[in-house]
Order: C-alpha cells, then sequence, then structure tokens
C-alpha cells in the first residue's frame, strides 16, 4: 500500500481480494461457532493492522527524508555564512530549512499518530484473544459448569471498554 502525492492511499487489488474473502468467511461463518467467528474477524483485523502498518512506514519514511532535506539547507546557511559571509542567501536557506523541518515535524506526528492506532489494534487483539482462550476453556467444563462460565463470559464481553473509550451504558 502507499499513498499518492494528495496522501490518497492506495490498495492494491489483490489488499481488496482479500478483504472481500475476509469479509465473505464472517457472513459464512456459523453463529454458534465462536472460534471460526474469531478468526474470520483476526483477518481483517490483520488487514487493518497491514493497512496502517503501511502508513506508519510511509509516513516515517517522508519524515526522514524531509529531517535530511531540511538538514541540508541548514548547513548550507551555516557554509553561505561562514565561507562567503553571504547573510541574504543563508538567511534564505535557513528559512527553507525552517520550511521542511516544519514539514518533517508534521510527519513524524502523523507516524506518531498511527502508531497510537497499531497500540489500539494490539490491544483490542490481545482481549480478543484472552476471550478466545476463556471461552475454549469454557467449552471443557461440565455442561452446568460451562453454561454459567459462557454466561459470565458473554456479558464480561458485552460490557467491556477498551482503553481509553467510554464504558457501554448497562442495562
Amino acid at each position: 500500500m502507499e499513498l499518492t502525492a494528495d496522501r490518497q492511499l492506495i490498495i492494491p487489488k489483490g489488499a481488496l481480494r482479500l478483504a472481500d474473502v475476509a469479509i465473505n468467511e464472517v457472513a459464512a461463518a456459523a453463529p454458534d461457532n465462536i472460534q471460526e467467528v474469531a478468526a474470520s474477524q483476526l483477518r481483517i483485523n490483520d488487514l487493518y493492522y497491514q493497512g496502517v502498518l503501511a502508513q506508519a512506514r510511509v509516513s516515517l519514511r517522508w519524515a526522514l527524508v524531509a529531517a535530511g532535506v531540511g538538514l541540508a539547507f541548514f548547513v548550507v546557511a551555516v557554509g553561505f555564512e561562514l565561507v562567503r559571509g553571504l547573510t541574504s542567501a543563508a538567511i534564505i536557506s535557513a528559512l527553507g530549512g525552517a520550511v521542511v523541518e516544519v514539514i518533517s515535524g508534521l510527519n513524524f506526528w502523523l507516524y506518531a499518530k498511527v502508531a497510537r492506532q497499531l497500540d489500539a489494534f494490539h490491544i483490542r487483539l490481545e482481549r480478543m484473544q484472552r476471550f478466545l482462550v476463556a471461552n475454549s476453556d469454557a467449552r471443557s467444563l461440565t455442561e452446568e459448569a460451562r453454561e454459567r462460565a459462557l454466561e459470565e463470559l458473554v456479558r464480561t464481553i458485552a460490557v467491556s471498554t477498551i482503553e481509553g473509550e467510554e464504558p457501554a451504558a448497562s442495562s
């Protein structure tokens, strides 16, 4: 995945096909087979993760390029001033470097924002994994204990929140 000059995300046709397959798996999954539903959800989450990761890589790459260009402008500005005493050329070069460094800073800010999205993805993934393990463990219990455990698991899932989100309203 890559970004166009106007920062539009280009999604390869292969990734769209994978997303279609994953969505169709969710639709075809038997609702009573929690593991199958969860596996198809994990595939969709993985596609999201891959997209965000690609955006993070692009943001970081351009931030580093912009930082390097800005640094070059500043070095040239210092060179003009020290070697030739051209204050006006040094000021113009320094201003150009400052503008490029601001652009670099914006790219690093975008990278940090994407990194927070990846963190949120990992939190959700870890939570889903815990629920799947609990569901698998509950399936090995006796009939009565399994029903109680699954009932409690459903209740826990229904009222759980993701870090930073508002808690669900209880009924």
